[in-house]
């Protein structure tokens, strides 16, 4: 399933740049270099909280449908996804998506899991609130089941299955990407609640998801996340974070200081300092570039 998906969307990537003019290419790339105590420093195309640099193609068919083909620039030491593709799907867009993936699942912080799946977006007749929902298939122990979300600034996410949180894309708030467990392991059940409100240039956001039936008791155990933060966004050139995360079983706490600074065009420096139970936990710079 997966190589006929994947191979058909390069097929009409590949005739859509020998024939239609209004292919959008897109770079998104980080350049990281994190230092922490204790450890070797590191350079890495991706940053400590589980972001791929990654360059991209879309295009409309003929029907209107839209299909994207992202590829990553260096991928994770750890986690399940070997695959050089992040994502490359064909949708109607704000209907349905068919492919490999980010699916659907609070504020895309702590759960985020790029998998082969088949994604509805919908609204419920009783007030328009937003429905999206979508079937996993990645196969091999990697993530299977149903994952979803309901609701706009305040949302109720859930997913019911098998081997999510697996790789270096979640829990990127809580631990490194080469941390991540990889195949086989994971959780069962999650059930979650995220919110947003702005007031100006301030942005509060909270998100907390309890997760259950780890896949292998001996590894992995049942826990609670919390992540509390504050966004001031003065200008489009400008963004400052300062973010509170919290983790059970064991309890650890982490606090993050986060930027993002114009720098000249297309070109922006992001620094971020993160304290873990009062200690200095890593420091990161990163020079991203978007064209």
């Amino acid at each position: 399933m997966k190589w006929l998906v994947s191979g058909m969307l390069l097929a009409m990537a590949g005739a859509a740049i020998a024939q239609a003019p209004d292919v959008v290419i897109k770079l998104d790339a980080r350049l990281n270099y994190r230092t922490a105590p204790e450890s070797p420093n590191t350079q890495r195309l991706y940053d400590e909280l589980g972001n791929y640099s990654t360059v991209s193609l879309g295009f409309k068919l003929e029907p209107g449908f839209k299909v994207y083909v992202g590829q990553k620039l260096q991928r994770f030491s750890g986690g399940h996804d070997d695959d050089l593709l992040d994502e490359y799907y064909v949708e109607d867009e704000g209907i349905w998506r068919v492919g490999k993936q980010y699916v659907p699942f609070g504020a895309n912080r702590l759960v985020r899991e790029s998998v082969l799946a088949a994604r509805g977006d919908t609204n419920l007749l009783i007030e328009g609130i937003p429905v999206r929902f979508a079937y996993c298939q990645g196969g091999g122990g990697k993530q299977e089941g149903f994952v979803g979300r309901v609701g706009g600034r305040i949302g109720f996410s859930a997913f019911i299955g098998d081997h999510f949180g697996i790789d270096g894309t979640s829990f990127g708030l809580i631990r490194r990407p080469e941390s991540a467990s990889g195949r086989g392991r994971g959780y069962g059940q999650a059930y979650g609640v995220d919110m947003s409100k702005g007031n100006g240039p301030l942005m509060f956001t909270f998100e907390g998801v309890a997760f259950r039936q780890p896949s292998k008791d001996e590894l992995d155990h049942a826990f609670e996340a919390y992540d509390l933060s504050c966004t001031y966004t003065p200008s489009k050139y400008q963004t400052y974070i300062l973010g509170w995360t919290r983790k059970t079983n064991p309890n650890d706490d982490i606090i993050r200081l986060q930027a993002s600074i114009f720098a000249t065009r297309n070109v922006f420096i992001e620094p971020m300092l993160r304290y873990r139970d009062g200690k200095t936990y890593d420091l990161n710079i990163a020079i991203r570039v978007r064209l």
